[in-house]
């Protein structure tokens, strides 16, 4: 993977506070295999826009193999960037210094990549670990719906912002 500049991962971090969905998603298997869960969960990170130019900008930075460029919407008239989840694991950790909105689900999602266990055909992971990934899916769930139902996101004051170090060097 090519290394992003600093001003490439704040860019990121602004266009994921802005236009970001930053979730765990469940899939609900279909097929007919015996299994202790009907269900999968899996990081959906993602940029939607209606301008493809700028998603295209930031695929050229990730990489195309690392990002997934698709189409959405009434009349397929809106773009989706979805970020692959091993770039996922290795550049949001440098993101979330730069996060002013959702570092609380990058948290959440590092903290259910900690909880990853090997699969296809290996041992899965036990009833311990699916709880855990249970609860963390719920908790950035209701994180996401508070926020889209809230109307006051940004504090009123901005000194109460964390800024990263560099960033208030460079604001002072």
């Amino acid at each position: 993977m090519t290394p992003l500049t600093p001003e490439q991962l704040a860019y990121l971090a602004g266009a994921f506070d802005g236009e970001g969905q930053l979730s765990i998603i469940k899939n609900i298997r279909s097929d007919d295999k015996k299994r202790l869960r009907n269900y999968a969960l899996r990081v959906e990170v993602r940029l939607g826009q209606r301008r493809r130019l700028w998603l295209d900008t930031i695929q050229s930075w990730v990489g195309e193999d690392n990002a997934s460029l698709g189409r959405n919407g009434a009349a397929q008239a809106f773009y989706i960037l979805r970020f692959k989840a091993a770039w996922c694991r290795e550049y949001l950790p440098l993101i979330r210094p730069y996060l002013i909105l959702k570092g609380a689900n990058v948290d959440i999602i590092m903290e259910f990549f900690a909880l990853a266990t090997p699969h296809r055909g290996r041992i899965g992971a036990g009833d311990e670990v699916w709880a855990k990934r249970d609860a963390l899916h719920v908790k950035i769930k209701h994180l996401n719906a508070d926020r889209s139902n809230s109307h006051d996101v940004m504090p009123s004051n901005e000194s109460q912002l964390t800024w990263p170090p560099k960033v208030q060097r460079q604001l002072v």
